[in-house]
């Protein structure tokens, strides 16, 4: 069957990053104006830890003077940071270390709801940030070319191989033996006593004996569906295991070799590991998030926290131009999907000359009681440049998702 054209590529609406005030107002030739009430001293630590670990999108070389106090050295950075919700000057890190500034009230509102936890931030995040830190929030973003139409996944792939086919003669020898077998106990135990034999078997169903759950039959639905029964008797996770040392032993061959990068911000209930090259030969980008949903009180409501999350990612992945050829993965975790995915990343201290690397893969979401888990696996080789853009060749859709849902599989298998 042949598979539909791609999708052309469509700006679709999106919510910008805010951009949080520095000071209250600056007056012409004056000192800057701050008019906010301070950091309390026992927030301070983890309020500058966030502010600087979020990740940098955009930064200048050389400093800038210090606007509170121009006596002092010249070393406020120039740069831009982001959490995806807010984007904020690294000279903030400065004024709050050195003069005690707060952030803008409603970013430190903000972090105090994040619990001063920096999350995973994808690239069309990082990108959206850009153009607000630039004053290009209402441009839409670059379109990169079309979308391969992703090729049909084996069918074989996530299944078991199909046992050998028996010729006509073998299947004729194999009823009569039965028939024999079921002749030999008939005149044995009488039809009535095999009649017996027969019901204890099976239930009416057709299911093995001896499993009262109720029973609901498979259905087809073309959505990921929850498992309510299984989330009842799965444990909630409230504490996550280090995860990136099993994903490294299941790196796609391509990325192996290739560095990951540190990731502070991991903890408990979140765990994401990031390997990436960018040069102008190839590229190699793996992204795994791992999050358990409802801690504490929120517990009981973990499942429902992750059905929700998933729900998210794979509407998501429905986006014209970024995502192709989404459809579910039946038999991983409670529901899983894959799709075809396109990644753009940028690098360079501007945006006017910073260079785009153009990646392609695949990207798998799972689900499993009250954790999700996302893998994203996209990479480019012979790299030929045309202006700022790097496009290359890129790797097979179907190759592509099977390395990125072996990532997800042995995941699953830390977690038990």
């Amino acid at each position: 069957m042949s598979q539909p054209p791609p999708p052309s590529w469509t700006p679709q609406p999106a919510t910008s990053p805010r951009m949080a005030r520095l000071f209250d107002s600056v007056p012409p030739g004056g000192r800057p104006v701050v008019q906010r009430p301070p950091v309390p001293l026992h927030e301070r630590d983890a309020l500058l830890t966030y502010l600087k670990q979020a990740p940098v999108v955009l930064s200048a070389r050389g400093t800038d003077e210090d606007l509170m106090d121009p006596s002092r050295p010249a070393e406020v950075p120039m740069a831009f940071h982001t959490d995806g919700t807010w984007v904020w000057p690294g000279s903030a890190v400065y004024y709050l270390r050195v003069h005690n500034v707060p952030p803008d009230p409603e970013l430190l509102a903000h972090i105090r709801a994040r619990g001063f936890r920096v999350p995973p931030v994808p690239e069309e995040a990082r990108e959206a940030a850009v153009r607000v830190a630039t004053g290009r929030a209402g441009e839409p973003a670059p379109a990169p070319p079309p979308l391969p139409a992703p090729e049909p996944p084996d069918p074989g792939a996530d299944r078991p191989p199909a046992p050998p086919a028996r010729s006509r003669k073998q299947g004729r020898r194999t009823i009569a033996g039965c028939l024999a077998l079921v002749l030999v106990v008939g005149l044995f135990l009488g039809f009535r006593g095999l009649r017996t034999v027969l019901e204890k078997g099976l239930d009416d169903d057709g299911r093995p004996a001896g499993n009262s759950a109720p029973y609901t039959p498979p259905s087809p639905a073309a959505t990921p569906g929850t498992s309510p029964r299984a989330d009842a008797r799965r444990a909630v996770v409230t504490s996550l295991p280090p995860l990136c040392g099993v994903v490294r032993r299941a790196l796609p061959a391509k990325a192996r070799g290739t560095r990951m990068e540190p990731n502070p911000t991991d903890g408990a209930d979140r765990r994401f590991c990031r390997w990436r090259d960018l040069n102008a030969r190839f590229a190699r980008n793996l992204e795994v998030s791992v999050e358990a949903h409802g801690r504490g009180p929120a517990k009981a409501g973990g499942p429902a926290r992750g059905a929700g999350e998933h729900r998210r990612n794979w509407t998501r992945a429905a986006t014209p131009g970024t995502y192709a050829g989404r459809a579910a993965v039946p038999g991983l975790g409670d529901e899983a999907y894959a799709a075809a995915r396109a990644v753009t990343i940028r690098r360079g201290p501007d945006p006017g000359t910073a260079i785009a690397f153009r990646t392609r893969g695949a990207e798998v979401g799972v689900r499993r009681g009250n954790v999700t888990v996302r893998v994203v696996w996209s990479l480019a080789d012979g790299y030929q440049r045309r202006g700022r853009v790097l496009v290359g060749a890129y790797p097979r859709y179907s190759a592509a998702r099977a390395e990125a849902l072996a990532v997800a599989r042995a995941v699953l298998a830390r977690l038990g």
